[in-house]
């Protein structure tokens, strides 16, 4: 079995030495400020046979229905064509968007056809959650992938059956959002954290105590409250203001690539762990020495803390003798050459155990 290299990211941010600063319009929004999904069913015409099967009810429904709205009366048992098919049309409408900006459309077939290569979506009508039209998508299909073949031999490759339009809808109608309401709204934080939401008020209460008053309501709602009519501007201020966000100490594992991502200070409990032939010893030692201040005073002790490590491969066991910091832990895994995926599982059994002070996410 092929080893996986190792990569191990260690992120510095601590509290004093390696803080690091965020806008504050990186880390929250304003509330009614958001995204919205958009869906519509429609048909994708041009294709060079690779469309849905005769046998499928919902294309010729749709393309009988469509010819319909032309003046055009045939019924769906009429038709046999495998140059359409029925698709499924989704996109996403950013806040604010106005009647005539162009979105992004992703194109998916919903019936058995093999491929949309070569095909074009006829007008469609984008509905959002309340059943409303918000905006119009057509245009010919990007498709990134191929197949090649027939029914007993073919050759593909990616997804055909799924595609995308550049600018492919027109937004009609603006989604109207209440941002503020008595002069006042929500900072809403991406990340819920009380210590971040705590720091931001602070901030907004020191600087902007003239033009606003901020209140926490939760971990990861501050209310607003206006002061004067220039509200825009105001929350222009508040977004550029500089803040050191808290963060919950984390372990990304992804197996796949055998990438460990990490925090510089999670901290790793004493423990003996059995892991192949291997044994780690890291502690702490304590080393105290006498030096003369001059002929009055006389002699002053001082009291340093060293760190040692020390590891070899001449037994099965893993040991560790005080609290160690997961950096330390993984450097010596790698410097006797264990693989990623001893590594990986090493750090598994020690959450398992509680002995690895951080939420530990697999990929």
């Amino acid at each position: 079995m092929k080893k996986l290299n190792l990569f191990l990211i260690m992120i510095m941010m601590t509290q004093s030495t390696f803080a690091v600063d965020v806008r504050v319009k990186d880390i929250s929004r304003i509330e009614g400020s958001r995204d919205n999904m958009l869906v519509g069913n429609g048909i994708v015409t041009g294709l060079s046979g690779t469309g849905d099967s005769a046998g499928n009810r919902i294309t010729l429904q749709s393309v009988s229905n469509m010819l319909k709205r032309f003046g055009v009366n045939v019924s769906s048992t009429d038709i046999r064509s495998r140059n359409v098919a029925a698709v499924s049309i989704q996109a996403i409408i950013p806040p604010f968007a106005q009647p005539g900006d162009k979105l992004d459309i992703t194109v998916t077939s919903i019936g058995d056809a093999r491929s949309l290569a070569g095909g074009s979506l006829l007008l469609t009508e984008l509905k959002g959650a309340d059943q409303k039209i918000y905006a119009l998508a057509q245009g010919a299909l990007s498709v990134g992938g191929f197949q090649q073949g027939n029914q007993n031999v073919s050759v593909s490759k990616n997804h055909t059956t799924s595609a995308i339009i550049s600018n492919g809808a027109i937004v009609e109608v603006e989604i109207e959002s209440a941002l503020f309401e008595n002069h006042q709204t929500h900072l809403l934080l991406n990340s819920a954290d009380i210590t971040t939401a705590i720091r931001i008020e602070k901030k907004i209460n020191s600087e902007l105590s003239s033009d606003v008053t901020a209140s926490i309501i939760n971990p990861s709602k501050i209310n607003l409250q206006f002061k004067s009519n220039s509200i825009f501007e105001t929350i222009s201020k508040i977004q550029a203001l500089s803040i050191e966000p808290d963060f919950v100490s984390k372990v990304v594992i992804n197996e796949k690539t055998g990438t460990v991502i990490s925090g510089a200070n999670v901290r790793v409990s004493p423990i003996v762990l059995s892991h192949g032939a291997l044994k780690i010893q890291i502690g702490s030692s304590i080393s105290t020495y006498e030096h003369k201040e001059d002929d009055l005073s006389g002699y002053s002790r001082d009291t340093t803390m060293r760190s040692s490590l020390d590891y070899e491969e001449t037994t099965n066991v893993i040991s560790f003798d005080d609290s160690v910091k997961i950096e330390d832990l993984i450097v010596a895994l790698s410097q006797v050459k264990l693989s990623s995926r001893d590594i990986i599982s090493v750090l598994q059994a020690l959450k398992e155990s509680g002995a690895l002070h951080a939420e530990l996410v697999v990929q």
